[in-house]
């Protein structure tokens, strides 16, 4: 839902000693696809301590997140006009 409705914010990202600024695309694209990845490579192997439940479930998630940004993004948009980041 925040990519939706914030599609061009950006996050501070800290790695070790470095501070850099990345997309809320990017960023949030790189953390589905290592779910997406890791929920695939979960299927091949099914022990009862790693079922790949969690990966799924974040995925799941995302899709209704999706989905309820627009939801919000648009029904808010016929109530409120927003103008410079905020709505009048």
């Amino acid at each position: 839902a925040f990519l939706v409705i914030f599609p061009r914010s950006r996050f501070k990202v800290f790695f070790f000693f470095f501070v850099f600024r990345i997309s809320a695309f990017v960023f949030l694209g790189l953390w589905i696809a290592q779910e997406f990845f890791s929920g695939m490579a979960a299927l091949q192997v099914s022990t009862s301590e790693s079922s790949g439940v969690a990966y799924w479930a974040h995925i799941g998630g995302f899709a209704f997140g999706v989905l309820l940004g627009f939801y919000f993004r648009f029904s808010q948009g016929r109530e409120q006009k927003m103008v410079d980041g905020r709505y009048v």
